[in-house]
């Protein structure tokens, strides 16, 4: 007669009394990794973002008649608000790459002419410009 005693051993009844045929022993070491899985179907295309402008404060954003994907910059905080569909959405403050959370940006709107300190943020021709050093010349600032 053979028993499971598990999870260590199956065990035989002799004559004499029970013996292991086959004992469980420390976990093993961890296999080497499989080969990479096949690539994956192209994902769709996003539907963008279209910049429409600045607003006040979110309290101003549009309740109706927007698409999605409309954007729009509050000039009180810099915020960036995307349009989901359903609702605004905030996307946090417009900033650079290397950025701290000290920086401070101030969002300026449509570019016009004038004198911009280094943090003011512009849009000119449907981009979004970042001034690192003052000037008054059109912009051709990290964009």
């Amino acid at each position: 007669m053979a028993t499971i005693d598990p999870p260590r051993a199956i065990r035989v009844k002799t004559s004499t009394g029970w013996a292991d045929l086959a004992w469980k022993g420390a976990q093993g070491n961890t296999g080497a990794p499989g080969p990479a899985g096949p690539q994956g179907n192209p994902g769709q295309a996003g539907t963008g973002v279209t910049y429409k402008g600045t607003v006040p404060s979110s309290a101003s954003l549009p309740p109706t008649g927007n698409s999605t994907g409309d954007a729009y910059v509050t000039t009180t905080d810099s915020h960036y608000w995307i349009w989901n569909g359903v609702n605004w959405c905030d996307n946090g403050v417009v900033a650079f790459p290397g950025a701290t959370v000290t920086d401070f940006h101030r969002y300026k709107g449509t570019w016009i002419a004038g004198q911009y300190i280094d943090g003011d943020i512009v849009v000119y021709g449907g981009v979004v410009y970042l001034c690192v050093r003052p000037t008054t010349t059109t912009p051709a600032w990290s964009g």
